[in-house]
């Protein structure tokens, strides 16, 4: 090849070379930030005086370090939600005389069931 098809070769090697670091650019900076975000998690979090402020409430604090307690909570709310939708949806299925609306309501009502079950569950086993 003559020289000037080597240095065509190296000026197309080189673009995509360019091309490819303007691909991966705002990957690095996406990385950069959420690591140091991560890093204000580990090492700031809990050093943030608004964290300090919550975490005087006695609430706020047992959510923060009971597992146990969080899962509960989470579950309780879990199944009043289920437990409104499917009382909502049973009033629709009557009000609009809707198979469908039934049909949601059957089925929010075997989601509580489930999620009684699990609280249940885990009440009578104690920590899981």
């Amino acid at each position: 090849m003559n020289a000037i098809g080597c240095s065509q070769n190296f000026h197309n090697s080189e673009t995509k070379h360019k091309q490819t670091w303007d691909t991966i650019r705002p990957y690095s900076r996406q990385e950069t930030i959420s690591s140091g975000i991560a890093g204000w998690l580990r090492n700031g979090f809990y050093g943030n005086p608004l964290v300090k402020r919550l975490l005087a409430v006695p609430l706020i604090q047992k959510l923060a370090g009971d597992v146990f307690f969080r899962m509960e909570a989470s579950v309780c709310q879990g199944l009043f939600i289920n437990l409104l939708y499917a009382g909502i949806k049973l009033f629709s299925g009557i009000y609009y005389r809707s198979v469908w609306f039934f049909t949601l309501a059957v089925y929010y009502i075997f989601l509580a069931a489930m999620r009684a079950v699990l609280l249940h569950f885990a009440r009578t086993h104690g920590n899981i």
